[in-house]
């Protein structure tokens, strides 16, 4: 029998396991990857980290999407589904991948190993969209199924189980044909139809369960994959990578659902055990009801949200933590200003986090306060040397204060870049190059660019750059490495043939100059949006206003003071 005093504290467990998540108990555990909340336990808490990192883990080394989180990932666990109702997007979920413009969520709503396949089916979509792949619907749930039942076994792991449910959904419900299939949009009504939405599910699961494990499509899963990232039709791309049409595809799986023998792997890249270190704190009251308020807010429930802020801001007015969350809060729904006011307040409290200082230096750019800019992102990187955005940032707005060696230095010293970014990341250690005369670099960055762009006008951008640097090197005047030009505003008094080679003749404050003109294929031209383009005929011009980069002279003589290397007019 139970003493009274037993009996009280079993009461208030089951109390705060079932009332407002607000007033559990929570805990933090946190390794590098990951920042779990829970008010489930230390235990079980430490069971479901540790699970994250050795899937995460496994993920690194086995699949083709590659892992680029620059941040802990947040995992709230609660303590039972009436808590995790509180925070659920609907009630037939019991866990959800949740993107936020401060974090990313995988949410549960216990941390028990019931629930872990829940967690490792949102942990693949947030993979996916860290990726930077652009994968249609059906792609997105059923591969996120089929990762959902991996396990250890001897050797390795072992993924692609079948999962009774999506069994049951196939055997019971008329399937979907493969256009309606792989047409559905998280926008499609179709997809919110009662009993349509199990079959989504299922068939989804059926058809990526096929092409990414069967022998016969398993080999071209990535021929497939690349297709439907630069965004060719389902039906296509089935052609291009296997040969076979949506009908026969249509076909092949309808006859591997019925043979039951449908084939998992074996990943050599065994799960292992986490080495990582785990720091567990007790997460205060206020705290808690930050990180719920954060969470509304990826929910969309910004009313809620916005009552919760404005009451822990009235607790703590100078709170810097409490300005970040309401500058994120306010981003999310593209409130710059905003924003930029909260942020800035953070900031000016000392708030090193290196995403709200990348954040802050984007919206103070665009309110064209350079110094500001260079001041968050310096703090950015200060934080963290490594962070890949606010290198790229910075090599950026070094370019466009046109620092060109401050922006190479800054972009050779990213370590790991997306395929995503790759294109971009080339192109402006191209033109950089390209602005200081070192013109092979430039060609072999501008090649590199190339190859990594996503679409036809990434590509031409680069092959316009490469004729143009091609021209330059072919010119009379080429530049040599090192290269330093000079830029003035003036206007464009006459362009002077000559037999020797010809001139523009610019009037600067009623002061001429004369420079080198090469082949205008050789010269970079930009305009500020007018259709009229400039016309430099030989003989008397119309004053034309233009901006003028030139590089100078090296050799004290009379004649022209430099070579025209840029027009903009």
């Amino acid at each position: 029998m139970k003493t009274p005093a037993i009996a009280l504290l079993l009461a208030l467990s089951l109390q705060a396991q079932s009332g407002d998540p607000r007033d559990a108990h929570w805990i933090r555990l946190s390794t590098s990857d990951f920042d779990l909340y829970t008010c489930s336990g230390e235990k079980q808490g430490r069971d479901l980290l540790r699970t994250f990192e050795q899937i995460r883990g496994f993920f690194e080394k086995a699949t083709p999407v590659p892992l680029l989180e620059d941040f802990p990932i947040r995992v709230v666990a609660f303590a039972s589904p009436d808590q995790f109702a509180y925070y659920s997007p609907n009630g037939s979920v019991v866990a959800y991948f949740a993107p936020g413009s401060r974090t990313d969520y995988i949410v549960m709503q216990d941390p028990t190993r019931e629930s872990y396949p829940f967690g490792i089916h949102e942990y693949m979509h947030l993979l996916i969209r860290h990726s930077g792949l652009r994968v249609p619907l059906w792609l997105n749930e059923g591969w996120a199924d089929v990762y959902s039942t991996l396990r250890p076994v001897h050797g390795g792991v072992a993924v692609g189980d079948l999962i009774p449910l999506r069994i049951k959904t196939l055997d019971t419900t008329p399937w979907l044909s493969l256009d309606d299939l792989t047409a559905i949009t998280t926008e499609s009504k179709l997809a919110s139809e009662g009993q349509r939405v199990g079959i989504f599910y299922a068939e989804s699961w059926a058809l990526v369960h096929m092409l990414f494990l069967s022998p016969e499509y398993s080999d071209n899963f990535p021929k497939f994959l690349s297709a439907l990232n630069r965004g060719v039709p389902a039906a296509q791309a089935f052609q291009s990578a296997w040969g076979r049409s949506e009908q026969q595809v249509s076909e092949d799986l309808q006859n591997y659902q019925r043979r039951r023998k449908v084939t998992g792997r074996i990943f050599e890249a065994a799960l292992g055990k986490s080495d990582q270190a785990v720091e567990v704190s007790k997460v205060e009251p206020f705290d808690v009801r930050l990180m719920l308020a954060d969470l509304t807010v990826s929910l969309n429930r910004r009313t809620e949200a916005a009552r919760e802020y404005e009451s822990l801001a009235r607790l703590r007015p100078d709170d810097m933590q409490v300005a970040e969350s309401l500058g994120f809060a306010a981003l999310s729904i593209k409130e710059y200003d905003e924003a930029r006011q909260n942020f800035e307040k953070a900031f000016a409290a000392g708030d090193n986090n290196a995403l709200m200082c990348l954040q802050l230096a984007l919206l103070e750019g665009r309110a064209h306060q350079g110094e500001k800019v260079i001041a968050a992102l310096n703090r950015a990187l200060q934080s963290k040397p490594d962070y890949f955005e606010a290198q790229f940032e910075m090599g950026l707005f070094r370019l466009a204060l046109r620092d060109y060696q401050g922006a190479i230095d800054m972009l050779l010293s990213i370590k790991k870049v997306a395929s995503v970014r790759a294109a971009a990341v080339f192109s402006s250690l191209a033109y950089a190059y390209f602005e200081i005369g070192d013109l092979d670099k430039a060609r072999a960055d501008a090649l590199t660019a190339k190859q990594w762009a996503h679409n036809s006008a990434q590509a031409a951008s680069e092959d316009k750059l490469i004729a143009m640097i091609d021209a330059r090197a072919k010119s009379a005047f080429a530049p040599h490495p090192g290269e330093k030009t000079e830029r003035v505003n003036a206007t464009v008094k006459a362009v002077e043939c000559r037999p020797d080679g010809h001139r523009l003749v610019l009037d600067i404050g009623g002061k001429d100059i004369s420079l080198d003109l090469p082949e205008i294929t050789a010269i970079e031209v930009a305009h500020s949006g007018r259709e009229k383009d400039l016309n430099l005929t030989c003989g008397p011009q119309n004053s034309e206003h233009v901006v003028v980069d030139y590089a100078p002279s090296t050799v004290m003589k009379a004649g022209p003071a430099g070579v025209v290397r840029r027009i903009e007019y």
